[in-house]
């Protein structure tokens, strides 16, 4: 999962993997979507983050849902 530092309380920047994420360009009620950069390649991207704890077994069965029509999508700005 992401880890997090905090430089100031304006400026949060999140890890995932090997994307540096800078800013929270959406938010919902159990989600973030970030702003991020491949830190070896520079590839800018979008990051859904989602709190699982948040999530009900029925929000749990719609991620599930997401996740594999997300798979099955060939698309270069979908990985």
């Amino acid at each position: 999962m992401a880890t997090e530092r905090i430089a100031s309380p304006s400026n949060k920047i999140k890890m995932f993997g090997d994307y540096m994420a800078t800013k929270v360009v959406g938010a919902g009620s159990f989600t973030e979507v970030w702003k991020a950069r491949h830190t070896l390649h520079g590839n800018q991207v979008a990051i859904k983050d989602v709190d699982l704890q948040k999530l009900n077994k029925h929000l749990r069965d719609c991620l599930d849902c997401e996740i594999k029509f997300l798979r099955s999508v060939n698309h270069p700005n979908i990985i």
